[in-house]
């Protein structure tokens, strides 16, 4: 039985996560970027994003099979309780429930933060937007023909999801680093029940 492990990434998983990306990137038309982040730039998006968000991992005997992070799109103050988010398993594991898993986890952890609202841009296609509204998103918007990737004109679909009630006088947003460790382990140990590596 192989040895799964859910936590916060370090920056020496830096080159597990880029190896995972490349993979999309390479060959599919889910990732937007065109060329893959090297593992030193996906270490910088690391520790620039787990000063004050959660930046998830998965290991399966050691070797990065899925991650998920939230990050801000818009700097404004108004927008301290929304972020974005963002998930990928390994091509070799689809279907298995780690980057499902990883998303709970990582909605959990933004709940116990503060945040409200979670956004996700995607391609659009009938896959991610089932995903998608399967997970409790609704569609917030389409970008039509906004992104050009493998020879063709993709729409991009906006999905949001209310994590937390709108209060009228919401405190502010906890950093991940804020939060209890007993508490962010429970959530991890959550996680790692429901993969089916």
């Amino acid at each position: 039985m192989p040895n799964i492990e859910v936590r916060l990434a370090r920056p020496e998983d830096a080159e597990g996560i880029a190896a995972l990306y490349a993979e999309y990137v390479e060959t599919t038309a889910a990732a937007l970027d065109l060329a893959a982040p090297t593992a030193a730039q996906m270490e910088q998006k690391i520790c620039n994003c787990g000063t004050s968000y959660p930046f998830l991992v998965c290991e399966r005997d050691g070797d990065i099979v899925a991650y998920a992070y939230a990050f801000r799109r818009f700097e404004e103050q108004a927008f301290n309780w929304s972020v974005f988010v963002s998930a990928y398993s390994a091509v070799s594991i689809d279907g298995k429930g780690a980057g499902r898993a990883l998303l709970d986890a990582l909605e959990e952890t933004l709940r116990a933060m503060g945040v409200v609202n979670i956004y996700t841009i995607v391609i659009h296609n009938d896959k991610s937007q089932y995903y998608h509204l399967a997970r409790g998103f609704t569609e917030a918007g389409l970008l039509r023909e906004a992104a050009y990737k493998q020879g063709k004109w993709r729409d991009l679909a906006y999905y949001q999801k209310s994590i937390a009630l709108h209060d009228t006088n919401p405190a502010p947003v906890r950093s991940v680093g804020e939060l209890d460790a007993k508490e962010l382990e429970k959530i991890f140990a959550r996680a790692r029940r429901a993969i089916r590596l």
